[in-house]
């Protein structure tokens, strides 16, 4: 959802006719965006902190998980992967809410120029007050405003891979962690490592939850993308 308001101060990108804004402070505060950043920052950190508090007084699991890492027994990268993408994934959806708003304040505003377009432009007549556009300034005025949609295009795609990709990769790394722990316990050699190195029950649900935050990421960036999908269709954008 957005709040048009009009500038009366402002031209569209052929300088006829006033803008509509789209100001992301006038939106209500429950939003996708807004959820969903807050649901993907609590999950990043509750893997960081079950990381670091499952270790036990008299364990030393979680420097030895650094210092002498292994795959399937550390939580080390779980960790350090969720905190990376917490913040990667939040950043995100900031971004593709901020240039999704701006994509749709430069398709609406009147008089603006369609991709669409195929005949020759016609500018209404500006107010007496406005000194008619030269033939030398309205292309300019067209380049640029074809120029604003394209970069507001492509940003907002660049959000969408950066809230997909990193949640595919994380999925695939914990899917890949687990399913090599799930074979050494049903081979019985879990246990077959020091005492430093056996996971207590919080880095197990970490294991789980490390698998979990990146499937609602996956869903997350689905349904943003069904989103910009569904502007595009009807804002008429190719």
């Amino acid at each position: 959802p957005y709040v048009p308001t009009m500038d009366a101060g402002s031209l569209d990108s052929l300088g006829q006719q006033p803008r509509k804004r789209y100001a992301s402070s006038q939106l209500p505060l429950l939003r996708f965006t807004t959820v969903a950043g807050f649901l993907t920052a609590v999950c990043s950190l509750l893997c960081v902190v079950l990381w670091l508090c499952g270790k036990d007084l008299e364990s030393t699991y979680l420097e030895d998980s650094v210092t002498e890492f292994d795959f399937t027994h550390s939580t080390f990268d779980l960790a350090c992967i969720a905190a990376v993408r917490g913040v990667l994934v939040v950043s995100c959806l900031v971004g593709l809410e901020k240039y999704s708003l701006l994509l749709l304040a430069s398709t609406s505003s009147s008089g603006s120029l369609s991709t669409k377009h195929r005949g020759p432009i016609t500018p209404v007549s500006p107010p007496s007050s406005t000194p008619p556009p030269t033939s030398s300034q309205t292309p300019t005025r067209i380049d640029t405003f074809v120029a604003r949609r394209t970069l507001y295009k492509a940003a907002v795609w660049l959000c969408l891979a950066g809230i997909l990709v990193p949640a595919l990769l994380s999925l695939v790394y914990a899917l890949v962690k687990g399913s090599l722990i799930v074979y050494q316990v049903s081979q019985g050699t879990w246990d077959d490592v020091s005492e430093e190195k056996r996971m207590g029950l919080t880095y197990e649900i970490l294991c789980v939850v490390a698998v979990l935050v990146p499937l609602m990421e996956v869903a997350i960036g689905a349904s943003s993308l069904a989103f910009v999908r569904r502007m595009r269709r009807q804002s008429h954008l190719r």
